[in-house]
Parts: C-alpha cells; sequence; structure tokens
C-alpha cells in the first residue's frame, strides 16, 4: 500500500486503541507475519511510548530489519510487562484469543486484536469506519487493510513480465479455491 495510507491506517488504529484504552486490562494483540507490519507496531509503540512484545524469532528479524537504538528500545522480549503485544497473523482468531486471554486472566479481563491485511484493501471504506470489526464477548478483532508488501497490480505487472510456467502460492490468505482464486487475479 502507498504510504499515505498506511500512515491512514496507523492513525486509525492508534484511534482505535485510545478508545478501547478506556479499559486499562485490555492487552492489544497486533498481527504480524514473519517478516511484515514492523512498521505498524513500531509507530504504534512510538505513538504511545509503550513497549511491544515480540518473541524470539521475530526479535532476531527486527534486529536484522531495524537495528537502531531506537527502535529496539521500543521493544521488549518480556511478554508480562507489556499490554501491546506483536503476535503471528494466525493467532488473530476468537479461538486463539480466548486461550491467549485465559492464560493472562490475572492481568487482563478484554483482547483487542488488530488483523492487518492486503487481502482487505478493497474494504479499505468500511474497515476504516469501523465496519470491519468483530466481536464476540470481551474479544474484538478489527480487520485493519495494510501490507507492506507489493499490491496486486504490481504482482500481476511483474507476473506478466515474468511469464513462469507455473505459479506456486504461499502465505496465509487461504488455500485450494482460495489460491486459485488469488492466482486467476494475478495472472
Amino acid at each position: 500500500l502507498a504510504p499515505v495510507f498506511q500512515e491512514e491506517v496507523v492513525g486509525f488504529v492508534l484511534e482505535a486503541i485510545r478508545v478501547e484504552k478506556f479499559n486499562p486490562a485490555t492487552l492489544f494483540l497486533i498481527g504480524t507475519e514473519t517478516l511484515g507490519q514492523e512498521r505498524l507496531f513500531l509507530e504504534v509503540a512510538r505513538a504511545l511510548s509503550s513497549p511491544v512484545y515480540v518473541g524470539k524469532a521475530k526479535r532476531r528479524v527486527m534486529e536484522c530489519l531495524f537495528p537502531s537504538p531506537a527502535d529496539s528500545a521500543l521493544l521488549t522480549s518480556d511478554h508480562t510487562s507489556a499490554q501491546i503485544h506483536a503476535v503471528p497473523t494466525n493467532m488473530v482468531t476468537f479461538p486463539h484469543m480466548t486461550r491467549i486471554l485465559r492464560n493472562y486472566r490475572k492481568r487482563f479481563n478484554t483482547v483487542v486484536a488488530f488483523l492487518p491485511s492486503g487481502f482487505v484493501t478493497n474494504k479499505r471504506q468500511q474497515t476504516l469506519s469501523g465496519q470491519g470489526k468483530k466481536s464476540k464477548g470481551s474479544l474484538v478483532i478489527y480487520e485493519v487493510p495494510y501490507s507492506e508488501n507489493s499490491g496486486a497490480d504490481e504482482i500481476k505487472e511483474f507476473i506478466q513480465w515474468l511469464n513462469p510456467k507455473r505459479i506456486v502460492p504461499y502465505g496465509s490468505g487461504g488455500q485450494g479455491h482460495s489460491f486459485d482464486a488469488m492466482i486467476k487475479l494475478i495472472a
């Protein structure tokens, strides 16, 4: 997505966190791929002056991509000291969030998650107006149209230029017929 739109999404996430933070016992999750969405949670950490918990694998990626001491200072390896956690995107589901809430029940009573994905970019207006919000009891998921990857048009143009014999889909966007539909869009 264009940097201007990324800033708009970061602003939306920050505002949603500020609104949801009325409850100090809220744990915030930001979905992230092995490589991706770092800018989103770093901007959130900067704006809120709040450290973000990242696991060991993500910390190693971060040290390679963002080696500055200022960025490192925004991260923590102590999950108990952070109200914001960067987690794998596959953890941003109601069943996983229920388990997470159970693990942190002494400190948190609500989990609000942000699921950034380039697959929701066609829903930009609905998502940024709050219609991409799902809730189930004390669990909330905001789907946000955010990607640090190339857009579909760029991918399609590259594939036409490369002219591969075969395209092998990879990612958390789906499987089977979902992957087939994605390939049709770009091939």
